[in-house]
């Protein structure tokens, strides 16, 4: 960033963009506020990408009977060639996988918001003003709103079409119990695209590999920054006999 800087070139990338935008007195963003900006942006954009699908091998490692679904559905809806957004839309049990993924490991554990006005909660006043965080983790694993909140049940996303207009967010997200993107107004801006990728990803995989675990890891949860396996996660892939 500091060389981009002494250049004076802006470049064709996301930098570059950063580098060209001006506020509305015609201001550029500052050294600090680029570093800011691409820090969200390498979190946001890669870092809970890659936590959502390392800990969807993980689960589908360690209940074959869900992957084996995944694998058939992909066998009959897209077993060859390029992966068509509207194939990838028609993956309901692959979609039911990985969003029950995002329940029990959202990339994104907690988050803050900024109260826009005074609000009472279980009988406590919150001004506006402050500053408030919310639990995404916990609200998954309530079990007033999810029954055996631990226990990996793709199943409980089983009505692929009880969405919003557009299929843009589970039914859940209605009502504030499934918020792995977030929800309301600030809902994360990626969601879409996110979800396109982690569908292509588990398309390809399930075309092509068996998966299972190498022995010896530390599976433990480690939830900062994003959840993953405390050891990293090793599997081993093998070429699916069955896949086309």
């Amino acid at each position: 960033m500091d060389a981009r800087l002494r250049s004076g070139e802006n470049g064709r990338d996301v930098l570059g963009l950063l580098l060209a935008a001006r506020d509305d007195d015609g201001s550029a963003l500052g050294r600090e506020e680029l570093a800011e900006q691409m820090l969200v942006l390498l979190f946001a954009g890669h870092e809970t990408l890659t936590s959502g699908l390392t800990n969807f091998c993980m689960l589908m490692a360690q209940h074959p009977e869900a992957y084996a679904r995944v694998c058939a559905e992909v066998d009959r809806v897209a077993p060859r060639g390029p992966l068509t957004v509207e194939a990838l839309g028609r993956l309901a049990d692959t979609e039911r996988a990985l969003a029950e993924t995002l329940r029990l490991q959202p990339p994104v554990a907690a988050a803050f918001r900024k109260c826009t006005r005074t609000f009472e909660v279980a009988g406590f006043t919150v001004p506006q003003g402050w500053l408030t965080g919310y639990r995404i983790r916990d609200t998954h694993r309530d079990g007033a709103l999810f029954e055996e909140p631990g226990r990996f049940d793709p199943d409980r996303f089983a009505v692929f079409e009880e969405t919003c207009p557009h299929g843009r967010v589970h039914a859940h997200a209605h009502e504030g119990r499934y918020l792995p993107f977030g929800g309301g107004a600030r809902i994360c801006l990626g969601m879409e695209f996110a979800r396109l990728e982690m569908r292509a990803f588990a398309a390809l995989l399930a075309r092509r590999c068996s998966l299972t675990l190498a022995p010896g890891q530390d599976l433990t949860m480690k939830q900062v920054p994003v959840p993953r396996p405390r050891s990293g996660l090793v599997t081993r892939l093998a070429p699916r006999t069955s896949a086309s």
